[in-house]
């Protein structure tokens, strides 16, 4: 550095390291860090200690995320793992992240076939996969990309910024896994990948996870949702170093025995959560937590008691009456958490609907207690159905009642076909999606039990009517991927199979070209082809084709517009027979004109 340089930015030109930390200001400068302040992000650990000590992050004062800065987080001082398995797309800021981070742990980097093909790799327990998640087949990010395709949410995150440029899931190839997955790596990710790596041990069960903490604390927390459908924080009196287990489970599975004192009026949800702890946290004879907020998250499915998979239906459970039930092994029978009990501090229901790892979670339920136990939910049938719909379906939708009975985000490669499995929605039962470009989208899918009082029957005897709408994801900017609609119907519905036909109503009912696929003992398989989106109708047509007074289906030209056919509407003449008629009165006009300037002149 430069006297005079080093005289602008406020360092001493005398003095190699003006701060006094260790670190040389040049080296400073090319960290990030500040050279005039030894401790540049203000967490009570010197700049020199988090980089060559610790291994935290010097400008960022909490490392890890979790809410305590590092030279309180124990965290912070936990060894770093022995060893970690690399998977990269090549990029000369990945090289520079490996090799920061083979400065902590010792680093095996191997590409994506490499991986993919070794067994021994794939079951390694720290691994690292850096590269963007749309790079396409035989890459690192084809690799996070299948990992999180069902987490949807997620994924589109990843996709839209490279603020939300990581993600860790556990249990990828074997259950005591921590996969970390990095979009893009940035100067100082590999301190945090590292803090990520040596916090704590998850493993992960079919309906459980087991949580162990590496260093003593008072507080901890674990994110089961993906798992579990729960959350869970913890504050402690001493600091101890726990292990946490949460088992989720349902009416068959739950291992105690279904006897309730609930009220006459309580409807139990069906959906339990058990939660141990180690001996030091809770014990018999003894326990040291001060509080514990517990969180249960709950879908539509959940609450439903009338078999059409939604929660809007008289004798549906009212999320609104929700509450934390738990188990009483002195009476042996399950009891509503209430604030009256010593041990209940509060208890809660938050019906703001939230899309997490690709589930649609209608709320949660939660209880600040001070003891751990096996906890379910209930509630209260609803005796009326609700006057609207709010929370996640911002968007208007066509029909009367704008219920979202499907929702999920969605990535598409530019020209690249895929497929979208469809549930709750009668007779639909997958989506094959293409778009010219690459696109994050949001598709709405919506079955509908009473049409708009401005859109008339659909000719024939109807199956099903739905809606379905795609936006780009986070927006209302409505996109239209060419989709193949695939459906069943059952075969005492379609008493000729040639005349199912899906229909589309856009200023009238449209006729979908529909093909028969297959069949099977009880269906026939159809599928539909189309560019533009509302409401639509599964049928059976009652006339012959072009019999009865529908239009057939507009194409779409490459702008988006739509371009009627010749035999669009029955009865009116053709576009281009009108344009022929219209070009040749118009040369008589001109052929007219020039006769009668002619005769003037004469």
């Amino acid at each position: 550095l430069t006297d005079g340089y080093e005289v602008s930015i406020g360092t001493n030109p005398l003095n190699n390291d003006s701060d006094g930390d260790g670190l040389l200001d040049k080296e400073e400068l090319d960290i990030g860090t500040n050279a005039s302040n030894n401790e540049t992000d203000g967490d009570r650990l010197t700049d020199f200690k988090e980089i060559y000590q610790w291994g935290t992050d010097p400008t960022n004062e909490d490392t890890d995320d979790d809410g305590t800065n590092d030279y309180d987080d124990q965290d912070s001082y936990a060894p770093h793992v022995d060893s970690v398995v690399l998977v990269y797309d090549s990029d000369p800021d990945t090289y520079d992240f490996i090799s920061k981070l083979a400065q902590y742990t010792n680093v095996t980097t191997v590409s994506p076939d490499e991986f993919m093909n070794n067994h021994t790799l794939t079951n390694k327990s720290h691994i690292v996969v850096v590269g963007r998640p749309y790079a396409g087949d035989g890459t690192a990010g084809n690799i996070t990309y299948t990992i999180l395709k069902e987490s949807s949410d997620i994924l589109a995150m990843m996709w839209d910024s490279d603020a939300n440029r990581l993600f860790t899931d556990y249990g990828i190839w074997n259950s005591t896994q921590t996969v970390v997955m990095l979009s893009h790596p940035y100067p100082l990710d590999h301190f945090k990948v590292l803090s990520i790596l040596k916090s704590f041990i998850k493993i992960v069960h079919d309906g459980a996870v087991i949580v162990q903490f590496q260093t003593p604390r008072t507080t901890f927390s674990v994110e089961a949702i993906k798992e579990t459908d729960s959350f869970i924080r913890v504050d402690m009196a001493n600091a101890v170093t726990p292990t946490i287990e949460m088992t989720i489970y349902n009416t068959t599975t739950v291992p105690y025995p279904l006897s309730y004192g609930l009220s006459a009026d309580e409807k139990v949800v069906g959906k339990y959560l058990e939660i141990n702890v180690s001996e030091n946290v809770q014990n018999e004879t003894s326990e040291i937590i001060d509080h514990a907020i517990i969180v249960m998250y709950y879908t539509a499915s959940d609450l439903d008691r009338t078999g059409d998979m939604d929660a809007n239906d008289v004798g549906d459970i009212d999320e609104n009456t929700l509450g934390l039930i738990w188990y009483n092994p002195s009476v042996n029978k399950w009891e509503k958490l209430s604030s009256d009990m010593d041990w209940v501090y509060e208890t809660g229901v938050q019906t703001t609907d939230a899309i997490i790892y690709g589930t649609y979670y209608e709320g949660y339920v939660w209880a600040n207690v001070s003891h751990l136990s096996v906890y379910g939910m209930s509630g209260q049938e609803m005796t009326q159905p609700p006057e609207e719909e709010d929370g996640i379906n911002v968007l208007p939708m066509f029909s009367a009642v704008p219920q979202v009975t499907f929702y999920k985000i969605i990535q598409l490669s530019a020209g690249e076909v895929q497929n979208v499995s469809i549930t709750n929605i009668p007779g639909i039962y997958e989506l094959s999606l293409k778009y010219p470009e690459m696109i994050s989208l949001m598709l709405y899918l919506s079955e509908i039990k009473y049409l708009p009082s401005d859109v008339p029957e659909a000719p024939g005897d109807v199956y099903s009517y739905f809606e379905m709408l795609f936006t780009k994801t986070k927006t209302n900017i409505k996109v239209y991927p060419v989709t193949q609609i695939y459906f069943k119907v059952p075969k005492d519905f379609a008493t000729d199979k040639e005349r199912i036909t899906l229909m589309h109503y856009e200023n009238g009912w449209n006729r979908v070209e529909t093909e028969v696929t297959g069949e099977d003992g009880e269906s026939y398989y159809y599928m539909a082809e189309v560019t533009s989106f509302s409401i639509f109708a599964i049928t059976l047509t009652t006339a012959e084709p072009g019999e009865a007074s529908i239009l057939e289906e507009p194409t779409i030209s490459r702008e988006g517009t739509q371009e009627p056919t010749s035999e669009a509407i029955p009865g009116k003449p053709p576009v281009r027979f009108e344009l022929i008629i219209l070009i040749f009165a118009l040369l008589i006009a001109l052929g007219f004109a020039y006769y009668l300037s002619t005769r003037k002149r004469l």
